[in-house]
């Protein structure tokens, strides 16, 4: 996937000082910042994180993996990546693994999950779209009615959602809705502030976390508040 050649990242109100560069050892700070600032449960076998955008092109995917790989790093749980964008998937390519078998063939009862959670680095799995086919809302549907990470298969640690964008994707938000907490990506100036507020009103509540990817966060401010707001 193709990523932004610099970005400056804002976190609910956190704004540095200047752009910051993909792979700068302050970009996984920021990851852990929106790690620390989220309310996920204490007590449940895996807390899931979703990461989300108004449209596609604003850094989800990117972000996703940023922030699995920093927290595989810094965790003792496991940490994986499940990816359910079936309309662009990208993780495959990402990390150089076969794209399938993956979560498709899980929503299909082809496998169970923990058969297709793929070993990508020290305590890190990686789930992928896998084999889509040409009904990928139906899929969508079957991920936000029969959620397998809730079953007994399910993955333990941490785990962390590449979800669709959430505009002119009609199931998008219903698969966000099995998230524990959701963030949101934005890449300022180019994202339209109305797409914006569309994607959040899409949402069953406010996303609990926001990634500002542009030169300018605070362009956005008004929309999201400052941290804890």
């Amino acid at each position: 996937m193709a990523s932004p050649a610099r970005a400056e990242q804002g976190v609910a109100g956190v704004r540095p000082a200047e752009p910051i560069a993909l792979g700068d050892p302050r970009l996984r700070e920021v990851y852990r910042q929106v790690y620390v600032s989220l309310e996920l449960p204490a007590e449940a076998r895996s807390s899931v994180i979703g990461i989300t955008s108004a449209i596609g092109g604003e850094g989800r995917t990117t972000v996703a993996c940023g922030l699995a790989e920093t927290l595989a790093r810094d965790l003792s749980v496991p940490v994986s990546l499940v990816e359910v964008d079936f309309e662009r998937p990208a993780l495959a390519l990402h990390f150089d693994i076969a794209p399938a078998p993956g979560l498709c063939e899980v929503l299909r009862g082809e496998y169970g999950l923990a058969e297709v959670a793929r070993p990508v680095g020290p305590n890190l799995m990686v789930v992928t779209a896998g084999h889509v086919g040409p009904h990928p809302a139906r899929l969508l549907h079957q991920l936000a009615t029969h959620n397998p990470l809730d079953g007994p298969d399910s993955l333990a640690g941490v785990v962390i959602l590449d979800l669709p964008p959430l505009v002119n994707q009609s199931w998008s938000a219903l698969a966000a809705g099995i998230a524990d907490a959701v963030v949101l990506v934005v890449r300022a100036g180019v994202t339209p502030a109305g797409v914006v507020r569309e994607a959040i009103a899409r949402l069953d509540a406010r996303p609990q976390g926001v990634i500002l990817n542009a030169p300018r966060p605070s362009r956005f401010a008004r929309l999201f508040g400052r941290a804890g707001s």
